[in-house]
């Protein structure tokens, strides 16, 4: 038999004895299936999470019934909250049940604020009075309400992690 091509197998121990270009190498076999097997199955928690990118689900409810529409505004920052929708992911749904949904998917993880108005009159704007101050329902998330001014990024923000989707309940009021 040729040096190379040389192999054992030990019986006991479940080990090959292979000799390749002059070296000796022992490999135990039942040790290698269950190591790999092992590392494969730590891993396989990592690909489930790959597999779902973060996703927001805001769950709005306070609002009158089929009177006009509600905006749903996501903010990945301070730049913009809670006023300029422009500087946002906005969404727009009838208010046709007692609960509206608004979905935000594929988002990247990090701190997140949701802004939402009841647009009564669906002029497609939260309407203010003289002060600023909305006429219209309105919340945000952690429904965070200060009193005579508008709640700060910080004060309102949400840690949105890759998995399963995370959902949230804002209540709008005046």
């Amino acid at each position: 038999m040729d040096i190379r091509e040389q192999k054992h197998l030990h019986s006991r121990n479940f080990t090959i004895l292979q000799i390749v270009r002059g070296t000796r190498r022992i490999y135990p076999i039942v040790d290698t299936v269950y190591h790999t097997t092992m590392i494969r199955l730590s891993l396989l928690p990592l690909l489930c999470l790959a597999a779902f990118p973060a996703e927001l689900l805001v769950k709005v409810t306070g609002f009158p019934r089929n009177q006009g529409q509600i905006g749903c505004a996501l903010y990945a920052g301070p730049d913009g909250f809670p006023m300029e929708p422009a500087k946002a992911q906005a969404q727009r749904h009838p208010t046709t049940s007692a609960t509206v949904l608004c979905r935000f998917e594929n988002l990247k993880p990090g701190l997140y604020a949701v802004a939402v108005s009841a647009d009564l009159n669906s002029n497609g704007k939260t309407d203010k009075n003289f002060l600023g101050m909305p006429t219209e329902p309105w919340g945000v998330s952690r429904n965070a309400r200060p009193r005579l001014r508008a709640p700060r990024f910080e004060e309102a923000s949400i840690k949105v992690e890759d998995g399963p989707a995370l959902t949230i309940e804002i209540e709008v009021a005046k």
